[in-house]
């Protein structure tokens, strides 16, 4: 599966803007794992049941080594992309990286209040409780490569709370 959504971060997965998330197979789980399907019952917390099946073993030992040379040698993501760009360069608005000034990371208590365009906030961003996070050691451009469960819905999460519970239960 392949597709475009808010990464999840936590405190074995530092997700950045640009970063790149491989669904795998974990802890008895298929590797995508469909979060609003399951039991509403009365005054109790919501019941996720079932997950895809895991997929076929010539994929798992094609992402086994996927992982092994993503570790040895890194993912060259940024320079596919930079080669890319200077070929077609009607495509830098699409797929450059805007910078890590335009990757912020709020407290999971801040619940957006402005308007209809969600990227860009309002207010002032300095009295925002945005998160501070540490420098990488990889280029300022250079996207990482994350293996592990991928939540999957049928609509938007938009609740950081709830986000962070998913994560704590998966």
């Amino acid at each position: 599966m392949v597709g475009i959504g808010g990464g999840a971060p936590s405190d074995k997965h530092d997700i950045r803007l640009g970063d790149v998330v491989v669904g795998c197979p974990m802890h008895r789980l298929g590797g995508v794992i469909p979060y609003n399907f399951g039991k509403a019952i009365q005054d109790q917390e919501f019941e996720q049941t079932g997950s895809l099946n895991s997929p076929p073993p010539v994929l798992l030992t094609a992402l086994t080594k996927l992982n092994a040379n993503h570790e040895r040698k890194g993912s060259h993501i940024a320079q596919s992309v930079r080669i890319m760009i200077t070929k077609n360069p009607r495509l830098r608005g699409k797929y450059q990286y805007p910078g890590s000034e335009h990757d912020r990371l709020y407290e999971s208590s801040y619940a957006y209040r402005g308007g209809n365009n969600k990227s860009e906030i309002g207010c002032d961003s300095a009295s925002l409780p945005l998160l501070r996070r540490s420098r990488r050691e990889l280029g300022p451009d250079e996207p990482m490569v994350h293996y592990g469960l991928i939540a999957l819905a049928d609509r938007l999460m938009e609740d950081a709370i709830a986000r962070d519970r998913l994560i704590k239960r998966a």
